[in-house]
């Protein structure tokens, strides 16, 4: 069990790494050669059996003290909005290394709702690179989901070609 969660961790640490190198050098124009080299040297280190030990109590909690001093200074939450206030209140919005999980019958929105995530987060409001896999639906379903919650129109515009030119416009 022991070694099961050092292997974890060490995966949570690259993983960290990668989410910062994308964070801070997302760029089209870079050469993968050059993604790359800087990936290597942000993690660079990060794998050594000496880091794999145990964390004691007291540092965990004066990460986390040190974590919300600094969101109350500037003003912000720790967690990622949603795009939706009321379940922000609720979960202080998204955390890295969260693993969010949703459930419900079929139909019930689970994709239209993660959609509904990922394009917010997307957003200029919260400009974040997004990857969305849906098992479910097409690309072009996908698109005109977003279409439509967007731009305020009923999904069945969409689905029934009841578009004119000027929604189009």
């Amino acid at each position: 069990y022991a070694r099961n969660v050092a292997r974890l961790s060490r995966l949570r640490k690259v993983f960290r790494a990668a989410s910062r190198l994308l964070d801070r050098e997302l760029d089209a124009q870079a050469e993968p050669e050059d993604l790359l080299s800087m990936f290597e040297a942000a993690t660079q280190g990060l794998l050594t059996t000496e880091d794999a030990g145990l964390v004691r109590f007291a540092d965990a909690v004066q990460e986390t003290l040190d974590a919300h001093s600094e969101a109350i200074t500037s003003g912000q939450r720790l967690g990622l909005q949603t795009g939706f206030p009321a379940l922000d209140d609720i979960t202080g919005g998204f955390h890295r290394g969260q693993l969010i999980l949703l459930g419900g019958r079929t139909f019930a929105g689970k994709t239209a709702l993660a959609l509904s995530f990922a394009s917010y987060f997307a957003s200029n409001k919260s400009p974040r690179p997004v990857l969305f896999f849906s098992l479910e639906m097409t690309r072009q379903e996908l698109a005109e989901r977003i279409l439509a919650d967007d731009n305020g129109f009923e999904l069945r515009k969409f689905t029934q070609c009841k578009l004119d030119r000027s929604d189009i416009a």
